[in-house]
């Protein structure tokens, strides 16, 4: 699978050691290689900074290195949003936290409504019926299962405890923080990069941490801003 990161050429050195390769290490984190003597060995050096594409190999088979004056910019925005997802992740984990296992099962299928923006009428009667009454275990099924609007959402934001709403809240904070980086991070990827799953060293920590509340997150739903919410 080819992956997107963006960052900066911190080190480049030849293997050892033949030094067939060249190593090109970035952000003082990854090490990518690419043919010594190829076009692209050849097209980056150190203190270049900008997207490379690597496959599963850490193989780099493209780059688009962007101009100097941007570096700083860049980094300090970054910074930013990266601060923004952390402090959202762990915000939404002590939200969770709270709760017990049948309101987070309500309110992270409360948020998959809303993400998804699907529609199943007869799961919406059936859910709203049970926050109505308080019978919390009904929507464990499958109204748990099916994706619904987000003026659904909202009524059952309504019925929800405070406790309930705050997690929801934290969530939705999340999502934006998730989304904020992906759409900075990737404002200037060329067209024929853009569909790539993003790349951050730190979204497996991130990965680690919200997978306490969310078992079924993986790493490529942060790199890909496609999270499953599901906590069964």
């Amino acid at each position: 699978m080819s992956t997107l990161i963006y960052g900066k050429v911190t080190n480049a050195y030849a293997s050892v050691p033949l030094g067939k390769n060249m190593c090109f290490e970035l952000n003082s984190e990854l090490v990518l290689n690419a043919p010594a003597g190829s076009l692209l060995a050849r097209s980056v050096k150190r203190g270049d900074f900008g997207y490379f594409v690597y496959d599963e190999h850490k193989s780099m088979t493209d780059v688009y290195t962007l101009k100097s004056s941007l570096y700083q910019t860049m980094e300090s925005k970054l910074s930013h949003h990266q601060k923004c997802l952390e402090a959202s992740t762990a915000r939404m984990i002590s939200a969770y936290n709270t709760l017990s296992a049948n309101d987070k099962a309500i309110v992270a299928n409360a948020i998959a409504m809303t993400v998804s923006g699907g529609l199943c009428v007869a799961s919406v009667i059936g859910t709203i019926a049970s926050l109505c009454v308080g019978d919390f275990t009904g929507i464990l099924g499958g109204a748990a299962a099916s994706a619904v609007t987000g003026a659904y959402a909202y009524i059952a934001y309504d019925s929800m405890s405070k406790s309930m709403q705050n997690a929801y809240d934290c969530s939705e904070a999340f999502s934006k923080a998730l989304g904020a980086y992906h759409t900075f991070t990737s404002q200037n990827v060329p067209e024929h990069m853009r569909e790539l799953p993003l790349h951050n060293i730190q979204f497996s920590e991130f990965t680690k941490l919200v997978r306490t509340v969310f078992p079924h997150i993986t790493e490529e739903q942060f790199m890909t801003n496609d999270i499953n919410w599901s906590v069964a």
